[in-house]
């Protein structure tokens, strides 16, 4: 299951116990209900308002994927597909010098430098500051205080339940619209929602790889273990 914005009024997001802006790693899967032809965002994590903010979204196309640093637009990525699933993942890190890599369906994508003056200020899901709002749906977001490697990535990309538990900042599975603020991570980082979600059919992953592991006792009452199915899309997309 997940989640659906659809207007500029919907948005998930939250201010507090952010993650370090100059270390962090978000990443989530997305599917777009409709090509809006216009800046659409995935994942925002920066300034509360304003565009000083690592944004990771579709350009002004509506499909290809950019990374805007400070609404300046990084090199154009691969494209996301109307009613389509694709799973995207920023990862920023700190080291002589600030850069960001994006990762789609598990492949590395851009590649850019990043920007030491943002701050950590306001984490969204689907909109930010400026309504360039999600038409599409979400699911299983994650966010860490830490800079996760590209096989890192490709393990988390195949289920729900976060494999890496080490400095997980929060966990959005986003499978009904009871849960959709819930931070299932143990952190207790909920969200704030504006507007009206509905809820859809998820992406092509199950909860668990491992039917036996549990991440929480919270998360297992709510979301019992699943079958272990590996979708041809994401077997595919790992090859």
């Amino acid at each position: 299951m997940s989640v659906a914005l659809d207007v500029a009024g919907d948005s998930l997001s939250r201010t507090t116990n952010l993650p370090t802006i100059t270390r962090f790693t978000m990443m989530g899967w997305f599917n777009l209900a409709v090509d809006r032809n216009a800046i659409t965002t995935l994942l925002c994590h920066g300034a509360a308002t304003g565009t000083v903010t690592y944004l990771l979204c579709t350009d002004a196309t509506g499909t290809a994927t950019n990374f805007r640093i400070n609404n300046v637009a990084s090199a154009v990525g691969q494209s996301l597909a109307v009613n389509t699933w694709s799973h995207v993942a920023a990862v920023i890190f700190s080291a002589a010098q600030f850069s960001v890599v994006t990762v789609f369906n598990g492949v590395q994508d851009i590649v850019t430098d990043g920007d030491a003056s943002i701050t950590a200020g306001k984490f969204w899901i689907g909109n930010n500051a400026s309504s360039q709002f999600l038409n599409g749906r979400a699911a299983a977001v994650k966010v860490y205080s830490e800079a996760l490697s590209q096989e890192e990535i490709q393990l988390e990309m195949q289920q729900y339940l976060p494999v890496r538990t080490d400095n997980l900042n929060a966990f959005y599975p986003l499978l009904t619209i009871s849960d959709q603020t819930v931070d299932y991570s143990g952190a207790g980082n909920a969200l704030t929602l504006a507007g009206t979600l509905t809820t859809f059919d998820g992406p092509p992953i199950p909860w668990s790889m491992n039917r036996h592991r549990v991440f929480s006792r919270a998360a297992a009452a709510v979301f019992p273990p699943r079958p272990v199915v590996v979708s041809q899309a994401v077997a595919a997309s790992l090859l």
